[in-house]
C-alpha cells in the first residue's frame, strides 16, 4: 500500500511540473520583506519545501517526507516565534491579526503532520497547495505589510533550541 501511495505521490508531484507548479516554490526577489533577518528565514523555510518537493518527486518514501514536513512545521514555529518576539518589542501595530494568521497556518500544519503521521493523509497536491499558499499569500500579503514598521530596527533573533512553544 505504501509503495502505490509513494507513486502516486510522485505522479501528483510530476503533474504539478507539467503545469509550472514548481515555479513558485523557489525564492525570487518579489518574496523579501525588507528585513534581512526575516528574509534569512523565509529562505530556510522555502528550501525546506523545496526540499520536500525534490523528495516526492524522487518517491523517496513516507517516512522521508514526513520527517521534512516535521521540519518544516518546526522550523516555521521558531520563525513565527522570532517574528512575533520582536511584534512585542517594537509594539507592532497589526501584531494580534498577524499572530492570530499564524496560529492557524501552525494548527493547519500540524492537523497535515499529524495525517501523515497516522497514515490517513497522503502526501499530495492538498499539502504542496497549502505550502504555495503560506509561501505566496502570507509573506507577500502579509508579512509585507510589516517590512516599513521594522526598516532600521534591529531584530531580535531567538535561539532556536530556546524557542519550542
Amino acid at each position: 500500500m505504501f509503495s502505490q501511495l509513494n507513486r502516486s505521490s510522485g505522479e501528483i508531484v510530476q503533474i504539478l511540473m507539467t503545469i509550472g507548479y514548481d515555479q513558485y516554490v523557489s525564492w525570487t526577489p518579489e518574496l523579501s520583506v525588507s528585513v534581512e533577518e526575516f528574509d534569512s528565514q523565509h529562505q530556510v523555510l522555502i528550501g525546506l519545501i523545496q526540499k520536500l518537493y525534490g523528495a516526492m518527486e524522487n518517491g523517496e518514501g513516507d517516512g522521508v517526507s514526513t520527517q521534512i514536513v516535521k521540519e518544516l512545521i518546526d522550523y516555521t514555529d521558531y520563525h513565527f516565534a522570532v517574528e512575533e518576539e520582536n511584534f512585542r518589542i517594537y509594539g507592532y501595530p497589526d501584531a494580534e491579526a498577524h499572530i492570530a494568521e499564524h496560529q492557524t497556518l501552525l494548527k493547519k500544519a500540524r492537523e497535515l503532520y499529524q495525517g501523515l503521521e497516522q497514515g490517513r493523509t497522503v502526501l499530495s497536491n492538498e499539502i504542496l497547495d497549502f505550502l504555495q499558499d503560506w509561501v505566496m499569500n502570507h509573506i507577500m500579503k502579509t508579512d509585507v505589510k510589516y517590512a516599513g514598521f521594522f526598516n532600521n530596527r534591529k531584530i531580535q533573533i531567538r535561539d532556536r533550541a530556546a524557542s519550542s512553544r
